[in-house]
């Protein structure tokens, strides 16, 4: 995901819609050098669809150096069967 800003580092939501629809994560979440981009690794499953919120009305750790958070966004996508 990559912001229009430099985000706090160390700090971000990617939230769980349900277990059956999150995928499994392969490390931990980093932003890269840019400040901007938050990277985070997964194994997805062939056949499957994934929904996963980037900050939520519970959780907004996704936030900019003054302590703004981001928007909530709902990111949902399919891997080839």
């Amino acid at each position: 995901m990559t912001f229009s800003k430099t985000m706090k580092d160390g700090s971000w939501s990617w939230v769980m819609e349900g277990k059956d629809t999150f995928p499994e994560l392969a490390g931990d979440p980093f932003y890269q050098q840019d400040g901007r981009t938050d990277v985070v690794k997964l194994r997805p499953e062939p056949g499957r669809t994934y929904v996963i919120w980037l900050n939520s009305d519970k959780f907004h750790n996704f936030k900019d150096h003054g302590g703004r958070p981001a928007v909530p966004y709902l990111l949902a996508f399919e891997t080839k069967q």
